[in-house]
């Protein structure tokens, strides 16, 4: 087989990895990877009562992973933004979240806003299972147990 030859079956080997989406961009194989995902907090406690996490007010705790390294949150009545890094093995990964600038309202009694944002910083420990984002944070020790939208 000549040079051009192999080229050629190189090329057409890499292009029937790739994946189209709808758009004609190419799909993402990694089913844990986070860029480009948005989750929404479904319950959250103490790692140590991980049988009897709280539920959460539904729609009110979201977090968005952009390609760009940036995210986004929705803190019950505050917004948040800053960047994110994160770092993956098959399921489980481990995130480091920059200073996350966050709005300042007074939120309803019974909000985890600031408690969220104040513990989502440093290193932080993940898994993902059936489509759910399970954080650990480790000062305090708390979970927090994401869904992911579509």
């Amino acid at each position: 087989m000549n040079y051009n030859h192999r080229l050629l079956l190189a090329t057409l080997l890499i292009l029937a990895g790739c994946q189209a989406t709808k758009d004609g961009a190419a799909a993402d194989s990694n089913p844990y990877q986070l860029a480009g995902t948005t989750w929404l907090l479904i319950q959250q406690g103490p790692a140590s009562e991980v049988d009897s996490l709280a539920e959460v007010v539904p729609y009110a705790y979201t977090m968005s992973f952009d390609k760009d390294g940036s995210a986004s949150f929705k803190f019950d009545c505050n917004l948040g933004n800053g960047r994110w890094k994160g770092s993956a093995r098959g399921p489980d990964g481990s995130l480091t979240f920059g200073p996350i600038t966050v709005s300042t309202k007074i939120c309803p009694a019974g909000s985890i806003s600031e408690q969220l944002s104040g513990d989502i910083h440093g290193s932080i420990s993940y898994s993902i299972d059936d489509g759910r984002l399970t954080m650990r944070t480790h000062d305090p020790d708390r979970l927090y147990v994401w869904d992911g939208v579509d």
